[in-house]
């Protein structure tokens, strides 16, 4: 995370529309007030069909309003403009509040827990889950000459 913070301007993930972003939800509290930013979300695409979800929260104080599920469907719908077929991610296995979100948002398990091998993670012993969605991909026929 200390990195990421180092990228005020987000470079890494906006560099390259096409297979990374960085979504953010705001809520305007009042009339006149200015918006204030209440989740945010990137992602970036994995291989030609899979998005990598990372870096999904959500302020404490408007958990439960439903932003997080919105900031998925927005990933969702991006992923399938840039024809992928899935979106993955990793969370660690404490945030079980995270996986009952993902899960009510399609998410399924797709690995045991396993100790991530960095020395900082290995020695607090992070536990680490990676979950996997698979997208439905909308075939629509497409009308030939003699259909029109």
């Amino acid at each position: 995370m200390k990195t990421d913070m180092a990228d005020s301007r987000l470079a890494y993930w906006t560099c390259d529309e096409r297979s990374r972003g960085f979504l953010v939800a705001e809520i305007t509290p009042d009339v006149g007030m200015s918006p204030i930013i209440v989740g945010c979300v990137a992602f970036k695409k994995k291989t030609d069909t899979e998005i990598e979800l990372n870096r999904m929260s959500v302020d404490y104080n408007f958990r439960g309003c439903g932003i997080a599920k919105v900031l998925l469907e927005k990933v969702n719908d991006l992923a399938a403009k840039l024809g992928c077929t899935s979106i993955y991610l990793v969370t660690t296995a404490p945030q079980q509040a995270a996986q009952n979100l993902y899960i009510r948002c399609g998410f399924a398990l797709c690995s045991k827990l396993y100790l991530h091998v960095t020395p900082l993670h290995c020695i607090h012993g992070i536990k680490y889950v990676e979950m996997r969605k698979s997208l439905q991909v909308n075939l629509q026929k497409i009308p030939d000459a003699g259909d029109r």
